[in-house]
C-alpha cells in the first residue's frame, strides 16, 4: 500500500525495499513510497513513529516528501509534497 504524504512531512522509515522505493510510517499509517519523492534527514531531526515498529523490521530512517506521488498498487503508498 502506498503511503500518502505532502511536502514536509516527516516520514518514519522501517527499511528500503529496493533501489527505488522505501517503507515507512506517516501519522499511524505504513506504506511504500519512491526513494526519488524524499529527502533523508540527519539523525538528529528523526521523528518516532505513533506505534511501535513491527517486529523484525530494520530501521532505516527518516525522510521528508519532495513530490506528489500517487500510489498505483495496493502496496505503494500515496502523499503529497
Amino acid at each position: 500500500r502506498e503511503l500518502p504524504l505532502q511536502k514536509g512531512d516527516i516520514v518514519y522509515i522501517y527499511k528500503q525495499i529496493d533501489q527505488n522505493w522505501y517503507e515507512g510510517e506517516h501519522h499511524g499509517r505504513v506504506g511504500i513510497f519512491p526513494r526519488s519523492y524524499i529527502e533523508l534527514l540527519p539523525p538528529a531531526e528523526k521523528a518516532q513513529p505513533k506505534k511501535p515498529s513491527p517486529l523484525q523490521v530494520l530501521e532505516y530512517g527518516d525522510a521528508i516528501a519532495k513530490f506528489n506521488f500517487n500510489g498505483d498498487t495496493q502496496v505503494e503508498m500515496s502523499f503529497r509534497k
